[in-house]
């Protein structure tokens, strides 16, 4: 346990209260963090505690307050379930596994750190979910010291259980199937389970607008017994415990409950360590081995000679897709913006999208609506960061790199030939709005080299930027990407450009093509002088490049 405790401290970098006395600017970086945190999921906090204040009071109506307790107590293990698959997916194998294996550590206390590791992880996503409901219940029902004891000695059980069942079922499979094996995928497949959880959240503020509409709603909807939620409460046994421990009258029925929930908990806690512990160490040595199975190659192996920048441009797709973390938090942006309007126009009813098309017959108003398609484009091409954090991301290639027989401004216009890649990409997605929206076809194809034309001075100076600035003493791929200052220019440059493209449009009521079109014109004229004198630098600046 001692071990188990230490690693899990490591793992979580904490650090005595001394280290942040001796080091004031880590202290101020720690608490900005934390701010930064509380601020992010404020909005999340007041949406909960004005859906279940509502409920609550809705249901008191009707005797069924209880409801509270047991929506909260479903919904935070369905939400747990959810981002631990994806958590767990992507932070299954330790960095550096090879070191900690040839220690001397158990199975049991490598996967303990793990599971502990992930619940401080979720603790938050537990107090946002069931913690509000709990104190909306005994706020607004008048309960006792005791009900305040136990709602918080549950809070804390409520993520232990179904983080140790995903870890069970990943467990098994990762010794049991070889395709788990592959660390990519595994990335790959969290990332598509994180568009399902956010479908859920979406669908869960959509429940809230609708709820302070029409609070009626409320009671129909949440006292039918057949609702998803409520049969779920009925099976799983540890949130009907939870429930049982907060409500009714009977002392000992509660005390009963509370005990018989803290014992299944931490039972199957203990149990999942002490018979799977082996086995997840024997994974962990798999991943370390770079395993997946074997490859057999039939007949004589090939080497077929391609263009020097086209050779240059694979291997820049294949060196973004080789760290999912790249691919993850760069390149993906484009396909999750749309996903996410899509989804909000799903929940919000064909209706939405209905009157738009209404409004379509207003010449004014389809220019605005290109307008933004342009802006949207624009955005999603350039913010992607690949041009702007393309050197930083070859600091342990670099020293191969500088003696191959590749010209620098080859080398260069393949990296924004990678970012074009996506560019188009996002251009389509923006082309694809314009036609659902039944925008005229030569005005929705429009969009699409203007897309291109307009991205080129964000992905130039972010090339530029990169080049002249690189982050490359890194330790971990991941600190490539989200500790470099430069992968800002990819949100800030579209902002700004689409910003004064508005200001024109709008303030200066300049008319639609004039505007649009000196826009793409000038925009692609910066660009060309950005990547002309990147282009001229690129031999003395490539030199300077040292890790």
């Amino acid at each position: 346990m001692r071990k188990t405790l230490q690693l899990t401290k490591v793992l979580l970098a904490v650090r005595s209260f001394s280290y942040y006395r001796q080091n004031p600017k880590e202290f101020l970086k720690a608490i900005g963090f934390i701010v930064l945190i509380l601020f992010s999921l404020s909005g999340l906090f007041s949406m909960n505690v004005v859906f279940y204040k509502n409920l609550f009071l809705a249901l008191k109506q009707v005797n069924l307050e209880s409801t509270v307790l047991a929506l909260g107590a479903v919904n935070t293990v369905l939400i747990i379930l959810a981002l631990g698959v994806i958590t767990i997916l992507s932070g299954y194998y330790y960095d550096g596994a090879e070191y900690l294996l040839a220690l001397s550590l158990k199975g049991r206390e490598l996967l303990g750190a793990k599971i502990l590791v992930n619940y401080f992880y979720h603790l938050p996503i537990a107090v946002l979910f069931f913690g509000i409901p709990a104190g909306v219940y005994g706020y607004f029902g008048g309960e006792g010291f005791y009900y305040w004891v136990t709602a918080f000695l549950n809070l804390f059980l409520l993520p232990i259980l179904p983080l140790t069942l995903v870890f069970i079922v990943f467990v098994l499979i990762f010794r049991s199937f070889s395709f788990a094996r592959k660390k990519d995928l595994l990335m790959y497949v969290g990332g598509i389970i994180g568009l399902g959880a956010a479908i859920l959240i979406q669908k869960f503020s959509n429940t809230v607008q609708m709820a302070e509409k029409n609070p009626g709603m409320l009671v129909a909807k949440f006292s039918d017994p057949n609702l998803i939620n409520l049969k779920l409460y009925k099976i799983y046994l540890p949130a009907l415990l939870t429930v049982k421990s907060l409500t009714g009258e009977d002392v000992t029925i509660k005390a009963f409950s509370l005990g018989a929930n803290i014992i299944l908990s931490l039972g199957l806690l203990a149990l999942g360590l002490y018979t799977l512990g082996r086995a997840y160490e024997k994974s962990l040595k798999v991943g370390a081995e770079g395993g997946g199975g074997r490859r057999r190659v039939k007949g004589e192996l090939t080497f077929t000679p391609k263009p020097v920048f086209t050779s240059n441009l694979l291997r820049e797709i294949r060196l973004m897709n080789r760290e999912p973390v790249y691919f993850l938090n760069g390149p993906l942006v484009i396909i999750i913006i749309p996903f996410v309007f899509g989804i909000s126009f799903y929940f919000q009813g064909i209706t939405g999208l209905s009157e738009i098309k209404k409004l379509l017959g207003n010449k004014a108003f389809e220019n605005y609506l290109l307008a933004g398609l342009l802006s949207l484009g624009v955005f999603l091409a350039a913010a992607t960061n690949i041009t702007s954090t393309a050197i930083s991301r070859e600091a342990k290639e670099l020293y191969y790199l500088k003696s191959l027989p590749v010209s620098e401004k080859t080398w260069l216009l393949g990296k924004l030939a990678h970012g074009y890649v996506f560019g188009i990409i996002a251009s389509l997605f923006a082309v694809g709005g314009a036609f659902l929206l039944k925008i005229s076809g030569l005005k929705a194809l429009f969009i699409l080299p203007a897309v291109l034309l307009s991205a080129l001075p964000v992905l130039a100076a972010g090339l530029l930027l990169d080049l002249k600035r690189p982050y490359l003493n890194w330790d971990h791929p991941q600190k490539a990407f989200k500790q470099n200052l430069n992968a800002t220019v990819g949100i800030f440059f579209p902002f700004m450009q689409i910003g004064l493209y508005w200001l024109f449009f709008l303030k200066f009521k300049l008319s639609f093509w004039p505007c649009t079109v000196g826009f793409v014109g000038l925009s692609f004229l910066i660009g060309l002088g950005v990547l002309f004198y990147t282009l001229k630098d690129a031999q003395s600046s490539f030199l300077k490049l040292e890790v």
